[in-house]
């Protein structure tokens, strides 16, 4: 199985990244991806799942089709 050579940040963490590239010139964003995935793989994870009110899963459902409308609107 091949993995996905592209990544798509978040927009919350995107600025922060390019200001550490900017700051840390001698690495380069190929490089910096694989260090962080190399240290949270190494690292035991904890992930707490818990559940949704029917009204927070409801605004969740709509956001996403909202930034996804051109998307949903090729589906039909």
């Amino acid at each position: 199985m091949s993995t996905p050579k592209s990544l798509r940040l978040d927009r919350d963490i995107e600025k922060d990244v390019e200001q550490y590239l900017k700051k840390n010139k001698s690495i380069r964003f190929p490089q910096l991806v694989n260090l962080a995935l190399r240290r949270f793989m190494s690292e035991k994870q904890t992930i707490v799942l818990e559940p949704a009110s029917d009204e927070e899963a409801m605004q969740t459902a709509k956001a996403a089709f909202d930034e996804h409308r051109d998307a949903m609107d090729r589906l039909k």
